[in-house]
């Protein structure tokens, strides 16, 4: 009978367990869609307490029914705002300057004809951070660019024949910088525009012994359209970094076209030290 009635009595309250393992034996007030009101059951003349629900496992109700807060909207809330501070590299975003060297291997898309390349960049990178409160940043990069036609695809009848380029380059890319938690490692996906500007453009042809070489550029109609040394495009990438090194890979391609009905599409594999 004593058993009967501790049972009874135990179930005429309201419990209260919390995430820390205690309980709270209780009146349950008020369930709104952050916090708990309730009275000690102890105490039900007393003050009323208040508990936000992320501190809250379940409710135990006297009349049997349960209330669960394992996954509330709270705790995801909570949950997604500490992977986001875990992932940012700290709470403020300073600017920061990288130093980079690329691998470009390329194509000349020119009509049905696609010519290979290989390039070489030096370049370095200067990180704003836009101030949104997470790791955004625009990346204004400047470097130079030489680039030359693969000679086993321009070769015909004996005659070597070759592209060169330099090109200066300026590129923006928005990018969000991040952390994998507890390492050291960053990831930085990126995209963007580049605009390109070429000083120098040369053909160059070679056949015993003699070697002849005409601009690209700023030369009347050399290959029967006119050449134009200003190129716009587009790339999107990936940096994966490990404290200040880092390394990349990207792919773009032009918007505009150097000859009629020609564009370059380029592939980068970038090696980078932030400083």
């Amino acid at each position: 009978m004593l058993g009967l009635c501790l049972t009874s009595s135990v179930y005429a309250q309201d419990v209260i367990v919390l995430k820390d393992g205690s309980s709270v034996l209780s009146k349950v007030l008020e369930v709104n869609a952050s916090e708990v009101k309730y009275k000690k059951w102890a105490n039900q003349d007393g003050p009323t307490y208040t508990s936000n629900k992320a501190e809250i496992l379940s409710i135990n109700y006297q009349n049997g029914e349960k209330d669960n807060f394992s996954a509330t909207a709270i705790d995801k809330k909570t949950l997604a705002e500490g992977f986001l501070k875990k992932v940012c590299l700290d709470d403020e975003y300073e600017p920061y300057n990288s130093f980079y060297f690329q691998y470009n291997p390329m194509t000349w898309d020119w009509g049905n004809s696609d010519i290979g390349f290989n390039g070489f960049s030096l370049g370095q990178i200067y990180a704003i951070p836009f101030n949104t409160g997470q790791p955004f940043y625009l990346l204004a990069d400047w470097g130079l660019t030489y680039k030359k036609s693969k000679k086993d695809e321009m070769s015909i009848w004996g005659i070597e024949m070759e592209y060169h380029f330099l090109s200066a380059n300026i590129s923006l890319n928005a990018a969000w910088r991040m952390t994998i938690p507890s390492t050291n490692l960053h990831i930085t996906p990126y995209a963007g525009v580049t605009f390109r500007a070429y000083p120098i453009g040369r053909f160059v042809t070679k056949y015993e012994g003699e070697k002849e070489s005409v601009k690209v550029f700023f030369n009347e109609n050399e290959f029967g359209a006119e050449a134009i040394p200003l190129a716009l495009g587009w790339q999107v990438g990936v940096n994966l970094g490990f404290n200040n090194c880092y390394l990349g890979v990207s792919y773009g391609s032009d918007f505009t076209e150097m000859i009629e009905g020609s564009k370059f599409k380029t592939t980068s594999i970038t090696l980078g030290l932030i400083y």
